[in-house]
């Protein structure tokens, strides 16, 4: 793929004719245009850093009793209480 800067309109027009497509000049200035700004965005990723992972939470949980789950949907049972407010408080997800 070429760099960005090197994106054109006849390298739009090449592109769509290998693909079938036929497009008149100014569309292919005006996917041009995109296209180098969506390439320009692409060029910047390298320059993020690493996503930090959460620490490891040691929690404890279970195998459910089968009476508890009786379709086998559950691998494991626990209990996550990381705060007294908001809009889970007191709900039970399963």
């Amino acid at each position: 793929m070429p760099e960005s800067t090197e994106i054109d309109a006849n390298h739009i027009r090449r592109l769509a004719e290998a693909a079938g497509l036929s497009i008149d000049a100014h569309e292919a200035e005006d996917y041009a245009v995109a296209a180098k700004g969506y390439l320009g965005a692409f060029d910047a990723i390298p320059s993020f850093p690493e996503p930090a992972s959460p620490p490891p939470v040691d929690r404890p949980y279970r195998r459910p009793a089968a009476a508890e789950n009786p379709l086998g949907a559950w691998s494991v049972v626990g209990s996550i209480r990381e705060s007294e407010a908001g809009r889970l408080a007191g709900k039970t997800i399963a």
